[in-house]
């Protein structure tokens, strides 16, 4: 389920009551069109025309529930949350993964393939092709396809629907996203995998927030009153920054040196997880696996944590966030958390300037598919309801 409503406070509620009717029913303020006439003030006439045009839409069902004692039945009123659904295309360490979300937040169906990573253009865009066959079957009958949304890691030309490089498959340069599949007719959108996540997390918070991803690969989002900053074709890369570390290590973007060497998951997975660690386990089972380990006793992790400690000084430095989200894998173990907190509050001072809140990020995933699909969940919507 989604973690958040779509359209909260949203300036397409005003002036349009049927739209705040169908909200109202889905957040469960409302269950009967007496609900309606009391909360919004509306004549019991116009309720039901707006009613009527909803269930004609497929958007609300009427329900009769048993009757207590003597009196008539109740008639309840309920979204179908299968009306309108959206394909979510995402990556998930070194998978391809497809998910078919509808107006719930509910996973109607979730389909994955390894992309290896020698994979070029030709390779990925066949698995795209696939997947989308194998997810098309779970779309529910009478159900609007609103849209496609790519949400990906790397670097993206959004203009135009390109996704211009990620570490993960250095072989795939400016893999064209439009014209994928045959319907081609079908809205698309295409964001960072990060920006998709901090659009989600920052629905109900207008606080200025930096999200910084630490898991398989490192990166970062900054986001003010619900407005992203942004480059050029990418933003965030921290992963990539160079380290002056004697050591200079091979990265997978294939500079050398790179943070990501020394912090990210794939660079320190085999040593802290030995035969247990898979390059192709997703997030959450990580999580689980580092979640017990003592990785406050581990030099590795130790020199790790000072280098991203300092990644966290610099950007507060840069942006000055009034909160801090911290996500990934290893923030699942309490001991470290509390190491790299510590040293937070000891090392984030610069001048008389207030400490942001720093929070330890879960639900990642359920975040992303939020936030990737949510605005064209809105739009899908709209067309329904005008």
């Amino acid at each position: 389920m989604f973690p958040e409503p779509i359209f909260p406070d949203s300036p397409a509620i005003d002036g349009n009551d049927p739209l705040r009717l169908f909200l109202a029913i889905q957040q469960g303020h409302i269950s009967s069109r007496r609900d309606a006439v009391v909360r919004f003030g509306m004549r019991s006439t116009t309720v039901s025309e707006h009613i009527a045009a909803l269930i004609e839409q497929g958007l609300v069902i009427e329900s009769a529930t048993p009757r207590q004692g003597r009196g008539r039945p109740s008639i309840s009123l309920v979204v179908n949350p299968h009306r309108i659904v959206v394909l979510v295309f995402k990556v998930v360490s070194q998978y391809l993964q497809v998910v078919c979300v509808n107006l719930a937040g509910q996973i109607l169906q979730q389909e994955q393939m390894l992309a290896p990573a020698d994979g070029d253009n030709s390779a990925l865009q066949l698995i795209f092709k696939q997947l989308h066959a194998k997810v098309r079957p779970a779309i529910p009958a009478g159900a609007l396809l609103a849209g496609i949304s790519f949400s990906l890691p790397g670097l993206l030309d959004r203009q135009n629907a390109r996704w211009v490089f990620c570490a993960r498959w250095p072989r795939m340069k400016q893999l064209a996203l439009d014209g994928l599949f045959a319907d081609g007719e079908t809205p698309l959108a295409i964001t960072r995998t990060m920006d998709a996540e901090l659009i989600a997390r920052q629905v109900r918070s207008p606080e200025s927030t930096l999200l910084l991803h630490w898991g398989y690969g490192v990166g970062m989002a900054f986001a003010k009153n619900g407005v992203l900053a942004e480059g050029g074709y990418g933003f965030g890369e921290v992963g990539h920054w160079r380290t002056t570390l004697p050591e200079q290590k091979l990265c997978c973007c294939g500079n050398t040196g790179c943070l990501e060497t020394w912090t990210a998951l794939w660079a320190l997975g085999p040593e802290l997880l030995q035969d247990k660690f898979n390059l192709q386990d997703d997030e959450i089972r990580s999580a689980s696996l580092f979640k017990t380990l003592p990785l406050t006793t581990s030099s590795t992790m130790q020199r790790a944590v000072s280098l991203m400690g300092d990644v966290v000084d610099n950007l507060c430095r840069l942006f000055f966030p009034q909160r801090i989200i911290i996500s990934g894998p290893f923030m699942a173990n309490p001991g470290l958390w509390a190491q790299f907190y510590d040293n937070f509050m000891q090392r984030c001072h610069f001048i008389d300037m207030p400490v942001p809140e720093l929070i330890a990020g879960h639900r990642s995933h359920e975040f992303e598919i939020y936030g990737a699909a949510r605005g064209l969940l809105e739009q899908g919507l709209l067309r329904l309801i005008r």
